[in-house]
């Protein structure tokens, strides 16, 4: 990995949008140019979409928001980003 941010170096954590804003500043990309992926719906997709970045919940367990509007991008495995960013 070329960047690592940690909440302990940051002095932040999730879902402050600095952590993932802060991510995207070492790896010299704009937040709206960001894809995060991660499994927690709340502390990874909506805080990340909420930071400016696309917030992506992958959702293993086929769980939750299946009758509801999407809010963020929902996939259930991996596999399925490359072609959510089609």
């Amino acid at each position: 990995m070329d960047v690592v941010v940690t909440s302990e170096a940051a002095g932040f954590a999730k879902p402050a949008p600095q952590i993932f804003q802060l991510a995207c500043a070492k790896l010299g990309v704009q937040e709206t140019e960001s894809v995060y992926v991660g499994d927690n719906l709340e502390l990874d997709a909506i805080a990340a979409r909420d930071a400016g970045l696309i917030g992506v919940w992958l959702n293993r367990l086929h769980g939750g928001l299946q009758a509801s509007p999407r809010i963020v991008e929902r996939i259930n495995r991996l596999s399925e980003l490359s072609e959510l960013m089609l």
